[in-house]
């Protein structure tokens, strides 16, 4: 919940407590993100080679953490998946309208990928 507050303060226009979330990020990817990856086991999709609500579940958490500035990659053993999930018409359309309308309301999420 820590991680919400600090992100959180980004809609508000006020600076994120940075060391909360890499604290939260670096726990999201030793622990959630290898989890997720044992999950998904090589394969395009968590149902096996049929996108299904699972992907939709996870993809659609890991568009908002892009929101808020972070994008996992292929360190985060997420990155193809996220790049299948982003590459799919209906996905990008919906992603599309999303960023139009943060961006209309002034939203411009910084950088965080660095942090870990």
């Amino acid at each position: 919940m820590k991680l919400i507050g600090a992100l959180l303060s980004l809609f508000v226009r006020k600076a994120p407590d940075l060391e909360t979330v890499t604290k939260t990020l670096t726990r999201l990817r030793e622990i959630h993100f290898s989890y997720l990856v044992g999950q998904l086991g090589g394969r395009h999709w968590f149902g096996g080679e049929v996108f299904s609500l699972a992907d939709i579940a996870i993809g659609s958490q890991l568009v908002n953490l892009m929101h808020v500035g972070y994008r996992v990659s292929a360190a985060d053993g997420l990155g193809e998946f996220l790049d299948h999930f982003l590459a799919r018409a209906s996905v990008a359309s919906l992603l599309d309208g999303e960023t139009k309308a943060l961006a209309k309301m002034g939203f411009g999420a910084p950088d965080l990928s660095s942090l870990v």
